[in-house]
């Protein structure tokens, strides 16, 4: 979507906090869980060590790929509704 829309949604206002994590964090950790008896049966939760919002996300993702895009706050509901009709706008792009 980021490259064939030039309008990003901001789902929710773009405030959805996500903690990412890299994957070779994640799986070391993952291994040395499994190495404990104790950890059975548990749930765990990884992230990594800056929280960030989805709008700053969406802004770090198009400043690496070198483009830029507005970015329209949608509300959930209005999300919810137009997922749909933006998947099909983003499968024509794709298939032409």
């Amino acid at each position: 979507m980021i490259r064939s829309s030039p309008v990003l949604p901001l789902i929710g206002g773009g405030t959805t906090k996500f903690q990412p994590v890299f994957v070779g964090d994640m799986t070391a950790g993952l291994a040395e869980l499994l190495k404990r008896p104790d950890a059975a049966g548990k749930t765990y939760e990884f992230g990594g060590p800056q929280a960030y919002s989805f709008k700053e996300l969406l802004e770090l993702l198009l400043a690496a790929l070198n483009r830029q895009r507005i970015l329209v706050p949608n509300p959930v509901r209005t999300g919810r509704s137009a997922s749909p009709i933006a998947g099909a706008i983003a499968q024509s792009a794709i298939d032409p």
